[in-house]
C-alpha cells in the first residue's frame, strides 16, 4: 500500500454468502479505525450481523473487504459450517484489486491436515470411560483411515492423539497431511485399541472442502468434520 501511495478506507464491507456461490445471505458496512504506528498501520474493527436464517447443511463464506483510497481492497475470507453463531477472527488482510476468494478447483489435490468432531459438547461418549494406553500427556491414539467413498481406494492412514472429553472443542491434527481431491466425498474409519484388547471404532462419510486462506498466499490444510463417537466392537 505504501509503494502504491494508497490508504486504508473508513469502512469494511462484510458479505456473507453460501460457500462457492454468488448467493448473498447478508451484507453490511462497519466503521474501521486505521491508525499509523511507526511504519505500520493498525486496522481495528468489529461487527455483529443482524439475525439471518441459514441452511445448516451448507457452509457459508464470510468476506471482509475494506476499500482503499485508490480503489483496491484489504480483504480476508473464511468459510465455516452454518450454525447458531458463525464467528470469524480476521488473522490478516491481503491487498489487491478483487476481494473475492478463488477456492481450489474441484478435483485438485489438497492437503487434509486433521479433523474436528461433530459430536455436541453436551453429549457423553462411552469411549471416555474406557482405559486406553496413554502417553505422558494422558492422551491415547486414534488411527484414522481416509478412503474414497465410492471405490474404497485409500488416500492414506494417519493418527491423532486425544484424551477423554477432548476433540469436540479443538482440531485433532494428523502427523502428516493426506493428499485428497478438493470436493471429494470420503469415508473415514477411526479406531483405538483399549488395554483389555477391545477395539473401539467409528466410521462415516464427509466432504473435503478448503475453508481457510493462508498468508501470504495459498490455503491452509483442510479440516474435515467427522462423527468420532467411538463405539466398542463386541
Amino acid at each position: 500500500m505504501a509503494s502504491a501511495g494508497d490508504q486504508v478506507g473508513g469502512q469494511a464491507r462484510i458479505t456473507v454468502r453460501y460457500y462457492r456461490s454468488s448467493q448473498v445471505i447478508t451484507q453490511y458496512a462497519v466503521p474501521v479505525d486505521a491508525r499509523k504506528q511507526g511504519n505500520a498501520v493498525s486496522v481495528t474493527f468489529s461487527y455483529r450481523s443482524n439475525g439471518v436464517n441459514l441452511d445448516r447443511n451448507r457452509l457459508v463464506e464470510v468476506e471482509t473487504a475494506i476499500a482503499t483510497s485508490k480503489g483496491s481492497y484489504l480483504f480476508y475470507t473464511e468459510a465455516m459450517a452454518a450454525g447458531p453463531e458463525v464467528e470469524v477472527e480476521v488473522p490478516f488482510l491481503l491487498y489487491g484489486n478483487d476481494p473475492q476468494v478463488r477456492w481450489p478447483a474441484l478435483g485438485s489435490s489438497v492437503q487434509v491436515g486433521g479433523y474436528l468432531s461433530k459430536i455436541p459438547l453436551t453429549k457423553t461418549r462411552a469411549a471416555d470411560s474406557e482405559d486406553f494406553s496413554k502417553n505422558g500427556k494422558n492422551e491415547y491414539t486414534i488411527t484414522v483411515q481416509i478412503l474414497n467413498a465410492q471405490s474404497g481406494a485409500s488416500y492414506g492412514t494417519d493418527s491423532v492423539t486425544t484424551k477423554p472429553g477432548e476433540g469436540r472443542n479443538r482440531t485433532l491434527t494428523f502427523s502428516n497431511a493426506l493428499q485428497v481431491p478438493e470436493g471429494a466425498t470420503v469415508r473415514y474409519i477411526l479406531s483405538a485399541q483399549a488395554k483389555n484388547g477391545r477395539t473401539w471404532s467409528a466410521a462415516g462419510t464427509t466432504t473435503v472442502w478448503t475453508t481457510k486462506m493462508n498468508y501470504p498466499d495459498g490455503f491452509k490444510a483442510v479440516t474435515i468434520f467427522v462423527d468420532d463417537d467411538l463405539a466398542r466392537e463386541d
